[in-house]
């Protein structure tokens, strides 16, 4: 089987389109007319708004006693991002260089994602890759929760939680076709519509294609990526609305792999002729929403969503280490929520329960061509290496309570109960079968008070926890030996955490100047260690919990509107995530800073509007070194400082930008490791100086 036989993604766009007819035949859609009783919470401090609204859980706004930012419809716009991680979250405080929010680790998921409030994924896929998988041109915004949130954040979201926004209809009939080119031959189009189709009907769609060859030679960091979505909302009568979306995206992408600091220093575009690797991943998702206002005190609010991903794998990374792999994974998420003012203390009260479950296959396959043929891509199945059915199902009722005993107080306290079932199968034989079960009653606290016309001390403490992976749980499987066997130990317990915030927020001069400061502290406690077994013993390691490990720092954003010509912006975070306690039985990582944790990170943008329309915005982004590993030895590397420069100017019809990244093309390593051997290689997603053009007619 070649390359051009890799499933392709566009199999699912018949189901894709059956789900639109059915939406729409159940008749579901947004009302276009002003929605007061069920309009959305603002992210702002107007005091026009009743205490309850400020402060409610659904969203995240400056009342929540949590730490986190908005990114705006307007920074979405003047980033238009191709990688979101590097080009959009780096302005976001608490964003690590490896996969979680706060800690940069990317075997755990200690970060919960979102869309429209409905989680995405089961408690073992967490990461920041939600804009990943979602729509570019169809998000409106993103909150961006660093920390354990309230009791709708998952219990393993020890990192934070990032909720994208998509867009809803708007009032009157909009059109918007983009096109955008760039360096390494960036093409990317785009086209939007929606409108009201009745007084209380309205849609939009949006369809949009990126392919993007990368910099790197033998096209091994190239991308393509189509996604195609929409939305329609229809509001009955008065008091309910209903909301349904769908999503089809497909991404087929290569990975650059990491090269040697030699290959690094002689030719950082090298080529890497020595290894293949491909995927080809579709995400269907549907989704529906319903809210209704109950009397004049209660609202109730129940959302369903479910993500069919498929993909297919391809590999050659050694003669002897080339594979195919396919993969079928089902998720869905159901949650209801009834939510109730009390004039007393103008109390809150909220209860609810998240459903999610996951049906998962995979299969893998060695390869049958040539290891000569793998590298071009030429792949064919072979044999049946691996098949395996894995099931998630999670249980989560929760109840949040919040009063204000003082006009300028908020107090809050939440409880959510977890109960997780685990099972995998192997339907190659009896070896790695398991199924497990575990439960946690989770807490949170919180408290805003404000002073002095507008300033917000708030605090929280959160509880969380995380169930270990089927995977740490059944070990290697196989043959007992003292070379690679790892027993099965079912008795592993959950991962928990403990957090403490404490953070303030504010406006200045005539609320030119806003400012968001938090300090955090969260100690990790059961950390899953592989320890070696005894010479005796017929195994190689074992899995036990015996880690602790602590962050702690301090995450802030500053944004001045300087005159009305000038703008600026800062995010910065210090913080400091070591060992607290973890021994091997071959190293003492106790005191130890975590690989890839550098101690500051420091974005600055400085926006220029010299006439009406033409906005120049320069971006500096700051990382200071980091440990290359965990065994803090080999020396740590320092990533150059990086310029960023992006001008657009915009009319009432049409739109044209022009950005540079990496303005001084600065040579740099994305991320640098070594391994306990001396080592040192160097990862993807670095780039030289890259152009970017584009232009957008409304119509």
């Amino acid at each position: 089987m070649s390359e051009k036989n890799v499933r392709d993604g566009a199999a699912n766009v018949p189901r894709a389109i059956a789900l639109v007819v059915l939406g729409v035949s159940c008749q579901w859609a947004l009302a276009q007319s002003e929605d007061k009783l069920l309009a959305p919470v603002r992210t702002t401090a107007d005091a026009d708004l009743s205490v309850q609204e400020k402060s409610a859980i659904e969203t995240f706004s400056p009342y929540s006693p949590m730490s986190g930012t908005t990114i705006s419809p307007e920074v979405l716009d003047t980033v238009k991002f191709v990688d979101p991680r590097r080009e959009l979250l780096w302005r976001v405080p608490g964003m690590t260089m490896i996969r979680n929010i706060r800690i940069p680790d990317g075997s755990k998921s200690y970060t919960d994602k979102r869309v429209d409030g409905m989680r995405v994924n089961t408690y073992s896929t967490g990461n920041f890759n939600a804009l990943d998988e979602t729509s570019p041109s169809d998000v409106e915004r993103v909150e961006v929760i660093t920390g354990p949130g309230s009791v709708l954040s998952s219990s393993n979201a020890f990192g934070g939680t990032i909720n994208v926004i998509t867009r809803d209809p708007p009032r009157e009939l909009e059109r918007r076709i983009s096109q955008e080119i760039g360096a390494f031959d960036l093409y990317r189009t785009d086209y939007s519509q929606g409108g009201p189709l009745s007084r209380d009907l309205g849609y939009f769609f949006n369809l949009n294609y990126m392919d993007n060859k990368g910099w790197r030679e033998n096209d091994s960091a190239s991308q393509k990526k189509g996604a195609l979505s929409g939305k329609l909302v229809y509001r009955p009568d008065e008091f309910s609305k209903l909301t349904a979306r769908l999503e089809y995206l497909n991404d087929i992408s290569r990975d650059p792999g990491s090269i040697s600091e030699q290959q690094f220093h002689d030719d950082w575009r090298e080529a890497l002729a020595t290894q293949y690797k491909k995927t080809d991943t579709t995400y269907v998702t549907p989704s529906f929403q319903y809210k209704r206002r109950i009397g004049d005190n209660g609202e109730l609010n129940v959302s369903a969503l479910n993500r069919m991903t498929t993909s297919k794998s391809l590999s050659a990374t050694s003669a002897t280490a080339m594979s195919v792999g396919e993969g079928d994974t089902t998720e869905n998420s159901i949650q209801s929520m009834y939510r109730h003012d009390f004039s007393f203390a103008l109390s809150t009260l909220y209860l609810g329960v998240d459903t999610t479950w996951m049906d998962a296959r995979s299969k893998s396959f060695k390869n049958a061509t040539s290891y000569a043929q793998a590298l071009d891509g030429d792949f064919a199945k072979g044999a049946l290496n691996t098949h395996t059915v894995g099931k998630e199902k999670h249980t989560s009722p929760f109840l949040h309570y919040e009063f204000s005993p003082l006009d300028s107080l908020r107090l809050s306290m939440g409880i959510r109960k977890d109960d997780f079932d685990l099972e995998t199968d192997n339907k190659l034989g009896d070896k790695g079968d398991g199924r497990k079960s575990f439960s946690r009653l989770v807490r949170k606290l919180g408290a805003t008070y404000e002073f002095a016309g507008g300033y917000l001390l708030w605090a929280r403490a959160a509880e969380g926890f995380l169930a270990p992976s089927v995977s740490d749980m059944l070990g290697s499987g196989g043959t007992p030996n003292q070379t690679t066997y790892v027993p099965m130990n079912m008795s592993l317990k959950p991962i928990e955490s403990m957090t403490y915030e404490l953070g303030l927020r504010g406006q200045l001069l005539a609320k030119r100047l806003r400012f968001d400061t938090a300090y955090f502290d969260t100690d990790i406690k059961n950390m899953i260690v592989r320890e070696d077994c005894a010479p005796t013993e017929p195994c190689y390691q074992r899995n036990v919990n015996a880690g602790k490990a602590r962050l702690h720092g301090l995450e802030t954003s500053i944004v001045f509107d300087v005159t009305r010509w000038l703008d600026t912006g800062l995010s910065h975070t210090w913080s400091i995530v070591e060992y607290k306690d973890y021994k091997t039985p071959t190293y003492d990582y106790s005191g130890n800073t975590w690989k890839g944790a550098p101690a500051h990170h420091l974005n600055l943008r400085v926006g220029v509007k010299p006439i009406e329309g033409l906005r120049a915005e320069l971006e500096y982004d700051h990382i200071a070194s980091y440990y290359r590993n965990n065994e803090n030895v080999g020396g740590t590397y320092k990533r150059p400082d990086l310029f960023h420069l992006r001008i657009a100017y915009k009319t009432k019809t049409w739109s044209a930008w022009f950005h540079v990244l990496n303005l001084f093309d600065k040579k740099y390593a994305e991320r640098a490791w070594m391994t306990a051997a001396g080592k040192a290689t160097y990862d993807e997603g670095y780039k030289p100086l890259t152009l970017r053009a584009g232009v957008s007619y409304n119509f």
